[in-house]
């Protein structure tokens, strides 16, 4: 019996015993991969294209610039434009307007390599109208009535056209000013196609 007790303390003192190990991760190094970001719409330009470089792992935060590089924006309609480097990394329209209808082809040569991509402007969807309600919070326990503030909730609402894919971004202004770049909604007419939305 005697044994089996101190077996018994063995095991408890074995798992209350903890050891500490350093691990060093070797995450590989890898080539710099080129990051690009540009827009076109169907509002006047300039447009932009900025063009960066990915970084290693431990480095975050670090996205250095891509300057030197030769932008060139053609359109299905026969539009061509060289972009001119405005700062570093940052390459601009000048004379290009973006139509709905139009593909859009983008070519970017950098250190002897060219990087193609396109993409087509849709339609525009508009609005057919404008509807909101208000809305009281209740109270919390502890805070009855909340802070008595109103929150008003704007809809609005749109056909979609139906056989056309289509993904729509919302962003959100008050007296003509964008609230946040960052606040937005995006989302796909997957349940809506051909619907009012």
């Amino acid at each position: 019996m005697r044994i089996i007790k101190y077996i018994s303390c063995l095991i408890l003192l074995s798992g209350l015993i903890s050891c500490q190990k350093v691990i060093t991760i070797d995450l590989n190094k890898t080539n710099p991969q080129l990051v690009v970001d540009g827009h076109i719409t169907d509002q006047p330009g300039p447009y932009t294209v900025t063009i960066s470089q990915t970084t290693d792992y431990f480095t975050p935060g670090s996205y250095p610039t891509v300057s030197g590089a030769t932008v060139v924006i053609t359109d299905n309609g026969g539009s061509q434009e060289t972009l001119k480097e405005t700062s570093a990394g940052t390459y601009q329209t000048s004379t290009l307007q973006g139509m709905p209808g139009h593909t859009y082809f983008l070519s970017i040569t950098y250190n002897g390599k060219t990087y193609l991509a396109q993409s087509s402007m849709p339609q525009a969807v508009g609005i057919d109208s404008l509807s909101y309600d208000t809305l009281v919070p209740a109270g919390r326990p502890g805070r009855p009535g909340g802070n008595g503030r109103a929150r008003i909730n704007f809809h609005g609402y749109f056909t979609d056209p139906i056989g056309i894919t289509n993904y729509y971004s919302m962003h959100f202004y008050r007296n003509d000013s964008l609230l946040d770049s960052n606040r937005y909604v995006i989302y796909s007419d997957n349940l809506v196609d051909g619907k009012v939305a």
